[in-house]
């Protein structure tokens, strides 16, 4: 989500050519989104960090349930 904002204000600041991106070639200012693409579709199924993060947060869920219904487990 970072890289995104970074990658819009670069391109913001080289749309209006302001401070040193008005210098900078367009594909470096591009290149925060060529970095979100290759996380999602790359990085991030191949590590299975989105299945790793469902299963976390089921599994809290999960406790959470269990020790609203059954009370705390010492």
């Amino acid at each position: 989500m970072y890289v995104m904002v970074i990658g819009a204000l670069l391109v913001i600041l080289k749309a209006l050519e302001l401070g040193p991106t008005a210098n900078w070639p367009w594909w470096l200012v591009l290149m925060p989104f060529a970095l979100v693409v290759v996380w999602w579709e790359v990085i991030s199924p191949m590590f299975h960090l989105r299945e790793k993060a469902e299963k976390k947060k089921i599994e809290q869920e999960h406790k959470e349930r269990s020790e609203r219904l059954y009370g705390k487990k010492k």
